[in-house]
């Protein structure tokens, strides 16, 4: 008997108790290579993914598509990770939505 799902709650929580449509993933990150990385991990998986190059980007793609979890780098040159959270928070309280955010940040160290 499937659970009941208050029609408040997130489209990821609704997405988890049912088969069907993909979740919809927005990655932004500055580096091509990170986002390559991500793209890697994510083949196969059953996620629509959208990716930005920068946190400017992120936002303009996030207020027309409202993807259901948003990962991001932490550091970028124009908005960063940070920003970028705090900008789809009020963004959200706009729209009566929730997305799912997170951070990361990969940085690589030479032996010299």
């Amino acid at each position: 008997m499937p659970i009941p799902i208050p029609e408040r709650m997130s489209r990821f929580a609704r997405s988890m108790n049912q088969s069907g449509p993909s979740l919809s993933v927005l990655v932004a990150d500055d580096s091509a290579v990170h986002r390559k990385l991500v793209e890697q991990a994510l083949e196969g998986q059953e996620y629509s993914v959208t990716f930005a190059k920068s946190g400017r980007e992120a936002l303009d793609i996030f207020t027309q598509t409202t993807p259901d979890i948003v990962v991001t780098d932490w550091m970028m040159p124009d908005v960063s990770g940070v920003e970028l959270c705090e900008r789809i928070r009020r963004t959200e309280a706009a729209l009566n939505s929730h997305t799912h955010t997170s951070f990361f940040s990969l940085r690589f160290q030479t032996k010299t």
